[in-house]
């Protein structure tokens, strides 16, 4: 079939599937305590200044359904600013970023479980829902800051109501040189929008930082600051050289799916089959996922990324 015909074959019934996922992962957050945008901040606080870095537009794999560029003011812009860096003003303030840290580290030294989300080889992955004070302060007091940040970036047209921004996960994160966890791989992240937010101070670590593959380049902002991207941008934890690294990340989405996340579901339902040994319909929503971003990602041209396949949830 060609690809619009094998699209509007899709309509209604793997997009409404789609959608269904997309739902039960909304309510999977819920479950785990993370809770909807109650009221974004009032005056006087506002979100800190930003410096914005431009993308090329098909960097997100989503090609003509990307978000990012259907809101674009310039439709024919080669580039698209996705990636932005607070300055001047931190998202957290020291105390609140050493209250993170505490607990997370308590929460080590009990032998508490630690996430299985992601890369748990090479970094120390703690779930914010095993933190309760740490879930308690982002459902209450930076989920509305980020929230209002990334109406700032990105505008409304782009990632939807501000209000219904969700946090579908959230990790601390751990690199340790002297453990050897220094890094994590290239990837995409399975949300709309990813904000990290530096816990300690650069000082106490030397190296690292989220590496944005199409930018060539590595940010490591100081304490209490935010790198806030599309998280179809493929990134990576840079290696640090010594001493640790501490993060919070913030996997973010919108209760109404955006229509160009039907790339990333369709990708993670060809890995679902694939993994159940079923490869014609890993082959078929692999041609799904290609089909909706015109091809223009040749990481899915040469088959399901790497991440792909040691992602968990």
């Amino acid at each position: 079939l060609g690809r619009c015909a094998m699209l509007r074959n899709a309509a209604f019934t793997e997009f409404r599937q789609n959608s269904m996922a997309h739902a039960q992962e909304l309510l999977r957050a819920e479950d785990l305590g993370y809770r909807p945008v109650s009221s974004l901040p009032l005056p006087p606080w506002r979100p800190p200044p930003v410096r914005p870095y431009y993308v090329p537009r098909d960097a997100t794999g989503m090609g003509p359904v990307c978000p990012f560029a259907l809101a674009a003011p310039d439709p024919e812009a080669s580039a698209l600013p996705l990636v932005f860096e607070t300055y001047a003003e931190p998202m957290a303030s020291m105390d609140e970023c050493s209250m993170v840290v505490d607990e997370a580290r308590a929460h080590i030294a009990s032998g508490g479980v630690g996430a299985t989300f992601s890369y748990t080889e090479t970094s120390r992955n703690i779930a914010v829902h095993s933190l309760p004070r740490t879930q308690q302060w982002l459902n209450s007091c930076l989920l509305p800051r980020v929230s209002a940040l990334a109406g700032m970036c990105f505008g409304e047209a782009a990632i939807g109501d501000l209000r219904r921004l969700r946090i579908y996960r959230a990790l601390v994160v751990q690199y340790d040189a002297a453990a050897g966890l220094t890094h994590q791989e290239m990837h995409r992240d399975h949300s709309l929008l990813t904000c990290v937010i530096t816990l300690n101070d650069r000082s106490q670590y030397r190296g690292g930082g989220t590496m944005i593959e199409a930018l060539g380049q590595a940010f490591a902002p100081d304490r209490g600051h935010a790198l806030v991207a599309a998280s179809a941008l493929r990134h990576a934890g840079h290696t640090i050289e010594a001493g640790e690294r501490w993060v919070m990340v913030l996997f973010l989405a919108c209760e109404d799916m955006r229509y160009g996340e039907n790339v990333r579901h369709f990708v993670g339902r060809a890995t679902g089959r694939l993994m159940e040994g079923d490869r014609q319909g890993a082959a078929h929503f692999l041609s799904l996922a290609r089909a909706m971003c015109d091809d223009c990602d040749p990481q899915l041209r040469a088959g399901l990324p790497p991440e792909a396949m040691s992602a968990t949830s």
